[in-house]
């Protein structure tokens, strides 16, 4: 199996002397977290997340009309499209990226994430309590949109839960930037209540991880919260079972290119 067995047929890319504001509207449009940039040529010129969005609209919502040059990341790791699974597996445990570009002779052809490994494995039996991240960080619903903005980007995450007398709901970039959006891409005056999602698909830490995994590829979402007696106890992301069966699937790799030189 190699990178362009896994990797989504759909691909949306978007060019480099484009605005931000286009980049907020291909992402809404597309459900994706990060785009090719591509250059006039067709070429990759970088890639641009939603995080680095938000980073650029939390110091100034004039951001939305800079070009996407400006604020993406210009030197990005990428794989070709027979790149072999054991090598994407090692790219992505060493420089801890959430997805790759898949180029052949520079012209783009898709991209590679975490969430397009968790099809290709069901995970070992285990519970969510051993996977989730503890005292996640989270927001509280009087918090300012900003504020909620900038805790994503200094703790380097895409959802908040957002606590109140218990779990009352969640919060993301699409979130913020669809709140914003409908403000003049101002943050003035606006709150983490008045953006977040209420109806929160949660988990409890005795959940199976196999059943989450599944719920997370159905949903196609990047995390849920879990929640024990009405309270905040952690969040399982698709990172954290990227990372279980990253795991599996390295060991049975490395199972089967022992066994083929005996």
């Amino acid at each position: 199996m190699v990178a362009c067995d896994i990797m989504p047929h759909e691909l949306v890319t978007i060019r480099r002397n484009e605005k931000v504001a286009d980049a907020i509207a291909a992402m809404r449009q597309s459900g994706f977290r990060r785009l090719p940039v591509i250059d006039s040529g067709k070429g990759l010129a970088g890639l641009i997340t939603s995080i680095d969005i938000l980073r650029a609209l939390s110091i100034s919502q004039s951001a939305r009309l800079s070009k996407i040059a400006e604020i993406m990341e210009p030197s990005v790791y990428t794989f070709q499209s027979r790149e072999s699974l054991h090598r994407l597996l090692t790219f992505f445990d060493v420089y801890r990226k959430g997805g790759y570009p898949v180029v052949d002779k520079r012209k783009v052809k898709g991209i590679v994430t975490e969430f397009d490994f968790l099809s290709l494995g069901k995970p070992k039996r285990a519970k969510v309590a051993q996977l989730m991240t503890h005292k996640p960080v989270f927001a509280a619903p009087e918090f300012s949109l900003r504020e909620a903005a900038r805790i994503m980007i200094r703790a380097g995450t895409r959802r908040l839960p957002v606590v109140g007398e218990g779990l009352e709901g969640i919060i993301t970039p699409y979130d913020i930037m669809e709140a914003i959006e409908g403000h003049r891409f101002s943050f003035a005056g606006l709150t983490v209540e008045q953006a977040m999602v209420k109806h929160v698909i949660s988990l409890g830490p005795h959940d199976s991880i196999r059943e989450a995994s599944s719920l997370i590829m159905k949903k196609r979402l990047g995390g849920m919260p879990v929640v024990d007696r009405k309270k905040l106890v952690g969040i399982l992301t698709e990172r954290d079972v990227f990372g279980l069966i990253k795991r599996q699937m390295g060991a049975e790799l490395a199972d089967g290119q022992g066994r083929a030189l005996s």
